[in-house]
């Protein structure tokens, strides 16, 4: 019958994978990887994938999108939206409600027929009676989440119940066999929990399909691995079809977050991508993920590097969509640091980053350390050797939290110290120099805060999640003694890659007396960290054109007055001066 005819052709197209023209599978140091045939240019289209299945991301995101293909299915007259997109653009909004329609059994909503048939034929036709259990889901998988805040499996949970069901419909438990899997650090302490979590679903899905437990655990894995999310949200799509028009993309670059609103049952989903799968990761990659905002979530991978004939292709696994970076070493996002980006991949995705841009950050930490041992060792003030037998304990973790609850910090000096001095805390050792450096806590000993700031830039070999601020604050203490020395300069900079916003303005500010060019690339990175300072100074530069080929007062006017509105204390004189002028 038709079903079976489907679940034929279903397999097949898994188990003998055709790749696009114009890649091939090389194998390397880093597994299973793809390469491309040809030399590619920056913004090409390298290759175009289509999911196998899908699902939407959150049990709450399925109640407001279409059963099958995720399209939301929110009116317009429930959102909040700047009035002249009301007015001119309604024929723009994603959604039509006369094509609409429901399963009379479990009263899923799809946005057209079509999406209902195509789910029958894919899993629906086991989903149906299973619905209210999957709903239930939800409460479940939030109380595991609340628990552990670090470890959040939520949208492969649901994908992986998907991939089972499908499994049990068609009855055959190798569908997604190809799919490459390696288990993550945080998977095994996790996994009995979420396990739990879908045990009466998966006994009902047992009914109709026994092995349906012993799949589950395999899917769950791939779906951890290998899948990606994309936007359904009717705000993003309109959004996205207003910006190709030039006058609808000024108009929506200068609206405000407060004025582009909220939406209410905001949707996304996630997908199983069989060729992209193959692509390997890299923390500066030469490729972006680019999902098309169509029914079957077709997915585009672009180039945003020039990419030479057989060179691996690569994407940011934490960031597939980063588009194509000024600075492609430039981490500005929520994992910027190495420490931060190895954890995060290793907990989610099973190995350790060894990637060109991890590995040269290494070296360059490495170096940094050495010169600072060194520079310690020689310094009368300080024994090397003191506190190197350190304690991994609660309770110091605890006595230092406590500590930095004083106000003033200086309170807590004596602890940070005994600290730093019995088991070796890099925070503890970090604070204790920032007290002596900075004038505000009235016990300013430039010596002693260079000793306590080198010893906290090099306690684990500077891999510590604080290091980046240790570094910052050293780099600025040894310009104020010897002026911008090569180490000053190397601190700062390493401090800037690895995230540290206060570094990246201080570089910003640095390369803004010789090379405007990359002081424009600081400051928008230390920008996009929030920092209201570096706003600030992008837009005095904006309003003067320094850096630009003349000055730009739409822009000095947005960022003047957005760090205004955040509390900065911009002259009333320069707002009224781009006002005045504009």
């Amino acid at each position: 019958d038709l079903q079976f005819l489907y679940f034929i052709g279903f397999f097949v197209r898994i188990r003998r994978m055709k790749l696009p023209t114009g890649v091939h599978i090389v194998s390397g140091d880093f597994g299973r990887g793809l390469a491309i045939d040809n030399p590619k240019e920056v913004g090409s289209c390298v290759l175009v994938d289509k999911p196998i299945i899908s699902c939407a991301a959150t049990i709450a995101d399925a109640d407001s999108c279409c059963g099958y293909c995720q399209r939301s299915l929110i009116a317009m007259r429930s959102v909040t939206l700047p009035l002249f997109i009301q007015q001119e653009h309604s024929d723009l909004w994603p959604y039509d409600s006369t094509t609409e329609t429901t399963c009379n059994k479990c009263h899923t909503r799809f946005c057209s027929d079509t999406c209902f048939q195509k789910s029958r034929s894919h899993y629906h036709q086991v989903e149906c009676s299973l619905v209210p259990h999957i709903r239930k889901l939800r409460h479940s998988i939030e109380a595991i989440e609340n628990k552990n805040t670090t470890v959040t499996y939520s949208k492969s949970i649901l994908l992986s119940v998907y991939m089972t069901l499908s499994c049990a419909q068609g009855g055959e438990e190798g569908v997604y066999e190809n799919f490459s899997t390696q288990e993550p650090q945080s998977f095994a302490a996790n996994f009995d929990a979420y396990q739990a979590a879908v045990g009466d679903l998966l006994q009902k899905v047992s009914e109709v399909w026994p092995n349906a437990g012993n799949v589950f655990k395999k899917n769950m894995l791939i779906a951890i691995t290998n899948s990606m999310t994309f936007a359904s949200s009717p705000k993003h799509l309109l959004f996205e079809k207003m910006s190709e028009i030039d006058e609808n993309r000024t108009k929506l670059s200068l609206l405000t977050p407060t004025e582009r609103g909220e939406i209410e049952g905001l949707c996304s989903g996630v997908a199983l991508y069989p060729v992209t799968s193959l692509v390997n990761h890299s923390c500066a990659p030469n490729c972006s993920v680019n999902p098309i905002a169509t029914p079957d979530h077709t997915l585009h991978l672009n180039s945003i590097t020039t990419i030479d004939a057989d060179s691996q292709l690569s994407i940011n696994y934490l960031y597939p969509n980063c588009g194509v970076a000024k600075n492609p070493k430039i981490i500005f996002k929520e994992h910027k640091s190495l420490l931060q980006r190895r954890d995060k991949i290793k907990r989610t995705w099973g190995f350790l980053c060894e990637c060109e841009m991890c590995s040269e950050q290494v070296t360059e930490i490495n170096s940094i350390i050495k010169k600072l041992s060194d520079k310690q060792s020689s310094n009368s003030h300080c024994d090397p050797a003191e506190g190197e037998s350190e304690v991994s304990s609660d309770d110091v973790e605890l006595i230092f939290e406590k500590a930095m609850e004083a106000d003033p910090l200086s309170d807590s000096l004596s602890i940070f110290e005994d600290l730093s001095t019995k088991y070796n805390h890099q925070g503890a050792t970090h604070m204790a120099g920032c007290i002596y450096y900075f004038p505000e806590y009235n016990l300013v000993d430039v010596a002693k805060a260079e000793v306590l700031l080198t010893k906290a830039s090099i306690i684990k070999n500077g891999i510590c999640l604080n290091s980046p601020s240790s570094w910052c604050t050293l780099s600025e203490l040894l310009t104020a003694k010897d002026s911008f020395s090569d180490l000053a300069s190397e601190l700062l900079h390493a401090a800037s890659q690895q995230g540290n916003p206060n570094a990246q303005l201080q570089l910003a500010l640095h390369y803004s007396r010789f090379s405007m060019e990359t002081a424009w690339q600081w400051v928008e990175v230390a920008v996009e960290q929030g920092v209201m300072q570096a706003l600030y100074t992008a837009g005095t530069w904006a309003r003067t054109g320094k850096g630009l080929s003349s000055p730009n007062l739409k822009l000095a006017k947005s960022m003047l007055e957005t760090a205004a509105s955040h509390g900065y204390p911009v002259p009333e004189s320069e707002l009224a001066s781009v006002r005045n002028q504009q």
